[in-house]
């Protein structure tokens, strides 16, 4: 819809002569991004019909009512693009094996990421994938001139295969284990961050050509980032920090810690938390976008600074996978500690991936033993929340931020895994459904399972929740929604009763 109206130029606006001049006239449907995500911009119901939902900017001159002009839009040129659309034309094959295409493409990665949980993965990247992105704000794929092809063949025991949908011959690709920690590294500009960005994004079916479609992994990845001076509230943060003596205003406990203005590892130790508590059972992490401290500690500061209250998510990291069942994905250049607690370590060298596993032990100092304590198992306090409707407009203004009420911009930057703006307004939508009535004696949890049920039956949920029906939404997994609720200022956490 949105290709076949910019080629007719059916979403051109008409802007002349100021105020009383003509203006209007533009057919506008939601860009659709490299991902097949459920929207309700176009539904398909029980029986077949298709419902398909849109905007057109009725023209006008200054108050006055353009009638021809408008007639002219939805009795000629709106009826015309509709029958491009959505008539399937017999005389030109090539539409409907690209319809074909289409829907195999999105088969095909559901396939393989249903086989992962029955192989013990949380991720698999095929051979052949094309990673590299054409720009930072363009995510097409990079032309096959210049992009590396994803190679899989050095890749020893981490090389796995899972079976096509189609044809049932197998797939051969980098697969990462469940339960384990899996490390990413190699030198500058050797494609380790590349390869982390697509599986960020491997939870999301591609269009077919994407060059990620053979990239899945578990739907509950999660990235987690520290972010100075963001909001945290009612969170246990206890399982990494345990001194009390915050400067800036945090509570007095780290069991139940609130602060308006979180550090890079105060705010990274949330995230950690509040991804778990969303019920991700995979995190991702790099090097670049962490604070040092709450990653690391080597022997020499441990012998400098023995009282440090922070606990670095490597004295964590296998404690989380072995008792909790959290899976850790870390790029790494720098930090050689985590060498040590690795169950798979695969080299970036010039875009081809190598599993150096074997060799780790090898390399590493004899001179220094870095000495890991065993803390208990990290416990994380369940939280509930109290509604705070917002006073004011909410709206989602870019993918990366939404106001919600007066006076309350929430920046979702940090929020790596929202793709599209649509998804943006839809967890501005679940905001004002959550903060819309009480939720006695159920944890956040809880609550987004009740969310997710809802969703289940109808995208429309939300936009009932957001004053009417509309067909500009996206659904978001909980994790964003929950990210989002917890960077929200208005919010009112507390931790749930035993």
């Amino acid at each position: 819809f949105v290709q076949t109206a910019r080629r007719a130029g059916d979403d051109l606006r008409t802007e002349t002569g100021g105020w009383g001049g003509q203006k209007g006239g533009e057919i506008t449907m939601t860009w659709p991004s490299q991902f097949v995500l459920e929207r309700n911009a176009v539904i398909v119901q029980e029986y077949g019909q298709i419902e398909v939902r849109f905007t057109i900017a009725l023209p006008a001159s200054g108050r006055s009512i353009e009638g021809h002009w408008a007639a002219n839009i939805i009795c000629k040129r709106l009826a015309t693009l509709l029958a491009d659309v959505f008539f399937l034309k017999s005389q030109d094959p090539g539409v409907s094996k690209m319809l074909q295409a289409h829907v195999d493409a999105v088969l095909d990665q559901q396939f393989l990421r249903a086989q992962l949980a029955q192989r013990g993965l949380i991720a698999f990247v095929a051979q052949g994938c094309i990673l590299p992105r054409c720009a930072g704000n363009d995510d097409r794929p990079m032309s096959t001139n210049n992009a590396v092809a994803f190679d899989t063949q050095q890749l020893g025991s981490l090389r796995v295969s899972l079976n096509e949908r189609r044809d049932g011959n197998q797939i051969w690709g980098l697969g990462l284990e469940r339960r384990k920690v899996s490390l990413i590294c190699g030198g500058g500009f050797h494609g380790k961050s590349t390869l982390l960005a697509a599986l960020r994004v491997g939870c999301y079916d591609k269009i077919p050509g994407d060059g990620r479609e053979g990239c899945v992994t578990d739907t509950t990845v999660s990235t987690i980032r520290s972010e100075d001076g963001r909001f945290v509230q009612a969170v246990d943060v206890s399982a990494f920090i345990s001194s009390s003596s915050f400067p800036g205003g945090g509570t007095s406990s780290t069991k139940n810690f609130t602060t308006l203005d979180a550090s890079g590892s105060t705010s990274q130790a949330a995230a950690v938390a509040e991804a778990i508590e969303a019920g991700a059972q995979c995190l991702l992490f790099d090097e670049d976008l962490s604070a040092i401290n709450f990653m690391t500690k080597d022997a020499r500061m441990r012998a400098l600074v023995p009282t440090d209250p922070i606990t670095p998510y490597l004295d964590r990291v296998r404690n989380l996978a072995e008792v909790h069942g959290i899976s850790s994905i870390l790029v790494v250049g720098g930090i050689g500690e985590y060498l040590r607690l690795a169950d798979a370590v695969v080299l970036m060298e010039n875009w081809i991936p190598r599993d150096v596993t074997a060799q780790v032990t090898s390399i590493l100092p004899k001179d220094i033993e870095l000495t890991i304590q065993s803390p208990p198992a990290a416990y994380f306090t369940p939280r509930t929340i109290q509604p705070t409707p917002p006073v004011g407009k909410v709206v989602a203004r870019t993918r990366t931020s939404l106001q919600f009420g007066d006076n309350n911009e929430l920046s979702l930057l940090a929020v790596d895994q929202l793709v599209e703006i649509g998804q943006t307004r839809a967890i501005a939508a679940a905001l004002i459904a959550l903060n819309s009535e009480p939720h006695p004696q159920q944890t956040f949890s809880q609550i987004l399972d009740i969310l997710d049920a809802a969703l289940d039956n109808s995208l429309d949920f939300l936009s009932r929740a957001h004053g009417g029906i509309t067909g500009d939404l996206v659904r978001p997994r909980r994790l964003e929604i929950a990210a989002a609720f917890n960077r929200l200022r208005t919010a009112r956490f507390y931790q749930a009763s035993s």
